[in-house]
């Protein structure tokens, strides 16, 4: 958990600096459904959404590649916060590498 919060502390202090450059930049963070992502999620929001737009999104094992990038098109993220490899993972996002 300590270096779940010490990463987030660093996500918070890259993304209030970038911040300081433009208003309002858009991140979106992926993540399961579960209590503890939820717990980190609403951390993540309440550090850094004061110059940040952020935006949830919760996968499960039913979220296909198509859906995930779907999301990603049409929120136009500049930055993608994955939290915990299994996000990557429920998509399998190595089966669409370019």
């Amino acid at each position: 958990m300590n270096k779940l919060l010490t990463s987030l502390g660093l996500i918070g202090s890259l993304l209030n600096s970038v911040a300081h450059a433009a208003d309002k930049i858009p991140v979106l963070v992926v993540r399961k459904g579960s209590a503890d992502f939820v717990e980190v999620y609403e951390a993540i929001k309440k550090d850094i959404s004061k110059s940040i737009v952020i935006k949830d999104y919760v996968i499960d094992s039913t979220t296909s590649f198509d859906d995930f990038k779907a999301k990603v098109v049409s929120e136009k993220p500049a930055f993608l916060i994955m939290m915990d490899n299994k996000s990557g993972k429920e998509v399998d996002l190595n089966k669409h590498k370019q």
